[in-house]
């Protein structure tokens, strides 16, 4: 069953943000790609299925026994070996993302990117795959930055500052429609140096969050139009009504949980509340009508399981 509440949003032609996770990509390739879980991802990296499931911590331990394999008197080491397999993983990805848009006739990949809908996408995985399905035919502009973070270099490109980086967009226009934005706070394979993993990477990640929402309430305090002041994913997360898909959420997402919380205590108030945006989420059948899930996000859905949901969906984006 369809939430009432998201059909009559659908119905408002409200523009949409989506949370995206690796869920869409098992929709369509099935458990067993690189893209579609953390496990299989990083035991192609380690050559080993000795993975324990906090890929955050999971990745600390590969670059320790990188480390102690090496036995190198350098304080570094652990830096450098840490950027040396976060591009090992960015050429993994890469690999399994061109032979998936080479044979992209043979996956069905869920239909949902469309602009009368749809104004922004977040893309919590690496690769750009969704950017290639919905800009098949159309115009990638380069990376843009319309946020305070937009820091250019003497060259005219975007510095590679990690704040710079993430609050960065690429936008996709199709002829007589829309444009989408694509944000990648978690960093993508075009620059594995700003791919969010391990500890230090994910604090990073929250204190960058923190700074650019600091700024965004700053402009919104002051009265200016924050939506093109301080244009971020974060500012569409905010501003915008809210689906996740193919995202459980967990706790080790940091970043996003701290921007939901922040979301949530800026409508804390009584005489707020009524402007806060919903946020829906793709649930399991089972969490969707267990109400003590329900704290952070409504159900998109109720009672579907993960098939019926995205076919559902994908017609309800097409209508």
């Amino acid at each position: 069953m369809v939430n009432p509440n998201f059909d009559v949003l659908l119905k408002s032609n409200s523009k949409l943000t989506i949370i995206l996770g690796s869920g869409f990509h098992q929709q369509a390739l099935g458990s067993y790609s690189v893209l579609s879980k953390w496990e299989i991802l990083l035991s192609r990296l380690t050559h080993s299925k000795n993975i324990k499931g906090n890929y955050i911590l999971d990745f600390e331990r590969i670059v320790l026994e990188r480390c102690l394999k090496q036995d190198v008197d350098d304080i570094k080491a652990a830096s450098k070996i840490e950027e040396t397999e976060k591009k090992n993983l960015a050429s993994i990805i890469k690999e399994e993302q061109k032979y998936v848009l080479k044979e992209i006739n043979r996956f069905k990949y869920p239909n949902i990117f469309h602009s009368e809908k749809i104004s922004d996408v977040v893309s919590l995985n690496f690769d750009t795959v969704p950017e290639y399905l919905f800009g098949k035919t159309g115009y990638i502009s380069k990376k843009e930055n319309k946020s305070s973070f937009n820091s250019v270099k003497k060259s005219g490109k975007l510095s590679q500052s990690f704040i710079t980086q993430i609050t960065s967009f690429e936008e996709i226009k199709i002829k007589n429609e829309h444009p989408i934005r694509f944000w990648h706070p978690h960093g993508s394979i075009d620059n594995p140096h700003s791919m969010v993993l391990g500890v230090a990477k994910y604090a990073e990640l929250v204190s960058s969050t923190i700074k650019i929402r600091n700024h965004f309430k700053a402009n919104e305090d002051k009265g200016n139009n924050n939506q093109t002041k301080d244009l971020t994913w974060l500012s569409q997360i905010y501003n915008n009504p809210v689906i996740i898909l193919g995202a459980s959420i967990s706790e080790m997402e940091w970043a996003m949980w701290t921007a939901f919380v922040h979301r949530k205590r800026n409508f804390a108030k009584q005489e707020n509340n009524h402007h806060e945006k919903p946020i829906f989420q793709m649930m399991s059948p089972e969490d969707s009508i267990d109400k003590s899930k329900h704290q952070w996000f409504e159900p998109l859905f109720k009672g579907m399981t993960f098939d019926e949901q995205w076919d559902k969906l994908e017609q309800l984006l097409n209508e």
